[in-house]
């Protein structure tokens, strides 16, 4: 019972305009050597290239924005690119649609979950060659893996983010550099940013270089080598134990 083409369409199409991270995946291996252990006789005559059951239904795929991929496995996260896809995107959830509701979308709901997605099934839009096998996996998901939802709710919910709906979430994470140049003169001493605080710690060790050559320079040239090592030493311990240790340790009684 493959899922009707309407909801399969719409659960595919609708998310583009909106800018919603698409991957669209389809099975195949080399040859038959690729699947030894395949049970079903069919897939293994027909998963290789060229055959028409590994085409992918160009009315749910837009070849320009989504992420197409091959994949030799039951899950789409199996030895592709999709996670890599989705953590660049800080994506944090996943709706999960297409055949075999008892095969792939089981393995690839199951592979979400472990890799800490949300994971969203959208019942109208999944679909099994057998009705038994069909409802006893959305079952059994929904139990322990994934929400089992109506395609009408997940529609709803994506128009009510708008346009970028992942952007959002991007700003708070992936600010662009240029956004918080103007705030690092600012920004509070003890709160300064990463680039500041370690140009002031830079600032400190050429301070305190200058000093520990003002103390060797009158030293006899045999001592000054040991001098000037074990003053940069004392520098860069005590400005490596700032950034480790809490505020007012006592960073003479730590050993590095």
């Amino acid at each position: 019972m493959p899922p009707p083409d309407a909801p399969a369409q719409a659960s595919a199409r609708y998310p583009r305009p909106l800018g919603i991270p698409v991957a669209v995946c389809f099975t195949a291996y080399q040859s038959e050597h690729g699947m030894p252990y395949w049970k079903i006789r069919p897939v293994r005559e027909t998963y290789l290239p060229g055959n028409a059951a590994i085409e992918l239904d160009e009315s749910i795929v837009d070849r320009s924005y989504d992420l197409v991929i091959r994949k030799t496995g039951p899950a789409i996260f199996y030895e592709t690119k999709v996670e890599p896809f989705l953590t660049k995107a800080s994506v944090d959830t996943v709706i999960v649609t297409g055949v075999n509701t008892s095969g792939c979308i089981r393995a690839s709901v199951i592979d979400s979950f472990q890799r800490g997605y949300r994971t969203i099934v959208p019942e109208g839009c999944v679909g099994d060659v057998e009705e038994g096998p069909h409802h006893d996996t959305l079952r059994d998901v929904e139990r322990r893996h994934a929400e089992l939802v109506t395609l009408d709710s997940v529609l709803s919910h994506l128009r009510s983010l708008g346009r970028n709906a992942t952007g959002a979430h991007l700003s708070r994470r992936y600010r662009p550099v240029h956004e918080g140049r103007d705030k690092r003169a600012h920004a509070a001493p003890g709160k300064r940013p990463p680039l500041a605080r370690n140009r002031a710690i830079t600032e400190s060790i050429s301070g305190r270089t200058e000093l520990m050559n003002a103390k060797t320079s009158s030293l006899p040239a045999e001592r000054k080598r040991g001098s000037g090592v074990k003053l940069v030493y004392d520098m860069l311990r005590d400005e490596i134990l700032k950034l480790t240790l809490p505020p007012g340790s006592p960073v003479d009684e730590v050993q590095l």
